[in-house]
């Protein structure tokens, strides 16, 4: 799912070093390094995916987290497929000892999801992280 994520994107994802994360799976979406990965059926077929891992490194002092990879399937949107995911990493980055929640996105491409992180308390913030998008978007929300 994050190739056919990247793949849909259509935008040079390396600078996320996105081809390192690849191979490194499930890398720092792992419960030892504070994050998780979510992944989303819909009449027993995979739909959608999210990824949560700690916004600034492995340091348990954290209380910032980020979402990363936050996809869903073209034919299962509008099925609350991206809503269940982002409550149910939101409740799980609460139980982690997470504050707040991050992301960053491009409106361009990703407005549906744009309306989606405001209707669940995301609200605009400063970039915290290089983005070459020309639209990257930073928003974050308290949890």
């Amino acid at each position: 799912l994050f190739l056919e994520y990247a793949n849909w994107l259509a935008v040079d994802l390396s600078f996320q070093n996105f081809d390192r994360e690849l191979q490194t799976l499930p890398g720092d979406y792992v419960p030892q390094r504070r994050g998780a990965l979510f992944i989303a059926e819909l009449d027993g077929e995979i739909v959608g995916c999210l990824a949560l891992h700690s916004c600034f490194g492995e340091s348990n002092h954290s209380t910032i987290c980020e979402v990363k990879r936050a996809y869903v399937r073209p034919h299962a949107r509008g099925q609350k497929v991206g809503r269940t995911l982002l409550l149910t990493a939101m409740q799980r980055a609460r139980e982690m000892g997470y504050t707040h929640m991050r992301l960053d996105t491009m409106p361009s491409r990703m407005a549906e999801a744009v309306d989606l992180y405001r209707k669940m308390g995301f609200y605009e913030i400063e970039a915290y992280r290089p983005n070459p998008m020309e639209d990257a978007t930073f928003m974050e929300a308290s949890l």
